[in-house]
């Protein structure tokens, strides 16, 4: 159908009874809605198919300050100005969702959020339909008696849109009568058909307004069946304490297959029992088989070998490093917890500052921000104990004295990284600009962070030089063809999972010789690791270019300005990435998707919590899944702004690399 854009269109008709006409005098408003969910019914069922968020729909939208006008029973034009999508467009860019065709509808349901709906076939969209130029103004396009003088072969044909954004008024009414109003997105409106402007005395100028959802009805039609091919686990090994649960995933070939259910069994129920949605708990110490059978092809199996043990050791404490410091503005002192005992199977905590204006902290390390006093706490995720630490912030100007690195040595197998940081004397040092050095540059690389990347087998010293006084500082490096294993990660259900990164030369532990698999992971630190492997399986390289508000002296700044040139993040839409921001489960499936080059995926997700799931999250939270990258837990649920563990991260970005490197 012909596109007219800055044109004049007429608004609904009472014909279309379920619309809404305004009242007389007043307006209620409806609660606009952020985005347009877009579903396809068939006679096996209704599936979302897309939600569009508002940046997606205005990137469809066609026309600007498009005029709208009709009679309505007084009898007086009622202008509308406005912007938005046809729906025409919609459908088309829609159809990429789904291999149905869409355009083979028998109606079309638009809902608006106060629950007012409206259902079209697609001659009441579609059929000839006109605009008539001189509505829209003043008193043009009526005769002596008020009414419409025009013959419907005058007008010009139009589609139907739903607009983003318009604003109504009657003309030629005072003001005083009725205001202009802003009718809310998304608001449908097309044009008059030759009925309508026979029966002008009969209409009323009527729209929907608020919609929120479209439903694509294609009435009678199946869906196409689709046979299963095969399946597989998530994970082929696990652990598990007696008493408690872990979520495994089953991945049905192909992903759009008819029948995705699956079927769950254990070889010994005694040791581990599993329930009907993949969630295994443990009994009794041993091992056992866990197997998922294909429902759509019993042909089909996969197992997962899980080990049940006992759980012994729970967390008693925590300490610092440091129960009070002092600090000049923009200082930086790393404070190390301590998790009792040492032996603990939950090292995991989290990170607080009472007064983010004087001091922030990011994994125990606190930058003074402005003068003031700010307390820092330290949580233990099992058991809640916390320790605290009293930041003094002044704006003395403090000498550098002396530098340490918090290294002296250290071991690195080739490919991998390990973080030097600079720790300064006295403490909150003013100048804490330094420069980085590598006696062997070929075995072992030092960027202006102090971050090491071992490249070659051998032998090589690294050097921090500070820039007030001269002070320095020096670590010896030694790269092996392996790394020795973490302190803390023995018994760890990741534990192959973090071997496999650290080898690989995408992460690195700590430099107390633990791994801390159970510590949330930042923005920043993801987006690194993922590019790593990007530049190791499609062999991407690090680019510059954007840069966002807090990223220009970010130390992952080339890396986040590497992810957003392959279109995998592009912020929070403010102007910042928020790079030491702990990042959640939901967005680690978005980036995870976008990397692989997909749109996600258009079946929905089986998770418990799926509601919770941020609407621009969804498709690719059930992409994600089906690709086997990443499961629910025990429960059933997703946890989708749960924050990512550096275990979770390993398992995934494993599993990830695995896939794209094959």
């Amino acid at each position: 159908m012909k596109k007219i854009k800055g044109i004049l269109l007429v608004l609904l008709t009472l014909s279309l009874v379920l619309f809404v006409a305004l009242p007389a005098m007043a307006i209620d408003p409806v609660e606009p809605s952020d985005t347009l969910e877009v579903c396809l019914k068939t006679a096996d069922g209704t599936v979302t198919l897309h939600t569009y968020t508002l940046a997606e729909m205005e990137a469809l939208a066609d026309g600007e300050d498009i005029c709208y006008s009709g009679i309505d029973a007084m009898p007086c034009t009622v202008k509308t100005v406005a912007s938005g999508v046809y729906i025409e467009d919609l459908l088309d860019d829609v159809a990429q969702y789904t291999t149905m065709d869409v355009w083979d509808f028998s109606k079309l349901r638009f809902t608006s959020t106060d629950g007012a709906t409206g259902i079209f076939t697609e001659d009441d969209l579609f059929c000839d339909r006109y605009y008539f130029a001189a509505l829209h103004e003043e008193s043009g396009g009526l005769n002596e008696d008020g009414l419409v003088d025009y013959d419907y072969g005058e007008g010009e044909l139009v589609q139907p849109m739903l607009s983003i954004s318009a604003e109504q008024g009657r003309r030629p009414m005072p003001s005083e009568f009725r205001d202009d109003y802003n009718p809310e997105r998304y608001t449908i409106l097309f044009g008059i058909t030759e009925d309508e402007v026979e029966n002008a005395t009969q209409r009323v100028s009527q729209y929907k307004r608020g919609v929120y959802k479209m439903v694509i009805d294609l009435g009678n039609v199946s869906a196409p069946q689709v046979a299963v091919t095969g399946i597989a686990l998530d994970r082929t090994s696990d652990k598990v304490y007696t008493g408690k649960s872990i979520q495994l995933t089953a991945i049905i070939s192909p992903s759009d297959a008819t029948n995705t259910g699956v079927t769950w069994s254990s070889s010994d129920q005694s040791v581990a029992k599993v329930s009907s949605t993949g969630v295994v708990t443990g009994v009794a110490t041993g091992t056992v088989t866990i197997i998922a059978t294909a429902a759509g092809n019993t042909a089909f199996s996969a197992s997962c070998n899980v080990t049940v043990s006992n759980r012994s050791v729970s967390v008693s404490g925590v300490s610092l490093s440091q129960s009070s410091l002092s600090l000049g503005v923009g200082g930086k002192k790393e404070l190390t917890a301590t998790v009792l005992p040492g032996n603990a199977d939950e090292r995991d905590v989290t990170w607080l500052s009472s007064n983010e204006k004087v001091a922030t902290v990011d994994d125990g390390m606190i930058t003074a921000v402005a003068v003031g006093q700010a307390t820092i706490t330290v949580e233990t995720s099992d058991g809640g104990y916390t320790a605290v630490c009293t930041v003094t912030v002044t704006n003395e100007a403090i000498a550098v004295t002396g530098v340490t690195l918090n290294r002296t040595a250290v071991s690195l197998a080739k490919g991998s990284s390990f973080q030097l940081v600079a720790n300064f004397s006295p403490e909150g040092a003013s100048n804490m600009a330094v420069v980085w050095s590598s006696s062997a540059p070929g075995v072992v690389a030092v960027d202006t962070n102090g971050l090491l990347t071992a490249k070659n087998i051998g032998t090589s010293t690294i050097t921090v030089l500070t820039s007030e006084g001269s002070f320095t500082a020096q670590c010896l490096v030694k790269v092996a063809d392996s790394v020795e294993a973490f302190s803390d990660i023995s018994g760890n259900w990741a534990k192959t999972y973090i071997e496999s990164m650290v080898d690989a030369g995408f992460i690195s532990g700590y430099t107390d010789g633990s791994f801390r698999p159970m510590a949330n992971i930042t923005r920043a630190e993801f987006i690194s690791i993922l590019i790593r492997i990007l530049q190791s399986a499609k062999g991407e390289t690090l680019q510059t270019g954007h840069v966002f508000n807090d990223t220009s002296a970010h130390w992952a700044k080339d890396y986040i300005s590497t992810a957003v040139a392959l279109s995998i993040t592009s912020g929070y839409g403010n102007g910042n990435f928020g790079p030491n921001d702990p990042i959640t489960r939901e967005q680690i499936a978005v980036m995870l998707t976008k990397a692989a080059d997909s749109s996600g995926s258009t079946t929905a997700t089986s998770f418990t919590d799926v509601a919770k799931i941020s609407s621009w999250a969804v498709s690719s939270v059930a992409y994600a899944a089906e690709q086997g990258w990443i499961s629910g837990y025990s429960n059933g649920s997703f946890g989708p702004q749960r924050q990512a563990t550096r275990a979770e991260v390993c398992a995934l970005l494993w599993r990830f690399y695995q896939q794209i490197n094959g």
